[in-house]
C-alpha cells in the first residue's frame, strides 16, 4: 500500500519559493503527459487522492493555527497585517487604524476592512499570531509525521513501454514525484 507522512503529501502538492506557497508545477506537467494507458490511470488515481488527503491536512492544519491563535475578547484570533507599510490614510476612520499601522495584533475584522479601504491584496490579510509557539509546533509536527493510507497499492510501471515514441518523457522533478508510489 501507498503510505505518505503529511509531510510528503504535502511536498507533493506545493514548493516553497521565498517563503511562499506554490502549487507542485509537476503535477499538473505530470497529468498533462502522454503516457501508457494503465501507468497514466494508477498514477492520475494516486495523485488524486493525495489531492484529497492534502485538501483534508490543510482544514486540519488551519484548524490548528486558529485553536492556538492569541485571540481577541470575542474569541477570534488576533493577526498582524502582512502588507501594514501599505496601509493608507484611506482606512484612518477605522477602528484598530492605528495598530494595524505600528504593526500591532488587530482583528481579522478589521483586516478585511483594512485591506479593502487600501486596496491591499486581500491574499493573507495578516498573519495570524500564536499564544504558545511550542505547544503549536509539537502539535504541528504530530500533524506533518502521521503517515496516511491512501488504499492503493504501489504502482508497477514497465518504462520499457516508455520507449515508444509515442509516449513523452519525464523529466526529474516529475520522477521526484513518483518515486515515493512506484513499486521497487
Amino acid at each position: 500500500m501507498i503510505k505518505l507522512t503529511n509531510e510528503q503529501i504535502t511536498s507533493t502538492m506545493v514548493n516553497y519559493l521565498n517563503g511562499q506557497a506554490a502549487p507542485n508545477q509537476a503535477i499538473e506537467s505530470l497529468k498533462a503527459k502522454k503516457l501508457p494507458i494503465k501507468a497514466q490511470y494508477w498514477i492520475r488515481r494516486v495523485l488524486d487522492k493525495i489531492e484529497r488527503s492534502f485538501k483534508i491536512l490543510e482544514d486540519t492544519r488551519q484548524e490548528l493555527v486558529k485553536q492556538h491563535a492569541k485571540k481577541d475578547d470575542n474569541g477570534n484570533p488576533l493577526i498582524i497585517m502582512a502588507g501594514f507599510k501599505k496601509i493608507t490614510d484611506k482606512a484612518k476612520d477605522i477602528e484598530g487604524y492605528e495598530a494595524a499601522k505600528a504593526g500591532d495584533f488587530i482583528s481579522q475584522k478589521t483586516a478585511e476592512a483594512i485591506s479593502e479601504a487600501c486596496k491591499i491584496s486581500a491574499e493573507g490579510n495578516g498573519n495570524i499570531s500564536i499564544e504558545n509557539i511550542q505547544d503549536f509546533q509539537k502539535d504541528i509536527n504530530d500533524l506533518m509525521t502521521t503517515e496516511v493510507d491512501l488504499g492503493i497499492e504501489k504502482i508497477k510501471i514497465d518504462f520499457d513501454a516508455w520507449e515508444d515514441k509515442r509516449y513523452d518523457v519525464i523529466n526529474g522533478k516529475e520522477m521526484d514525484l513518483l518515486l515515493p508510489i512506484l513499486k521497487e
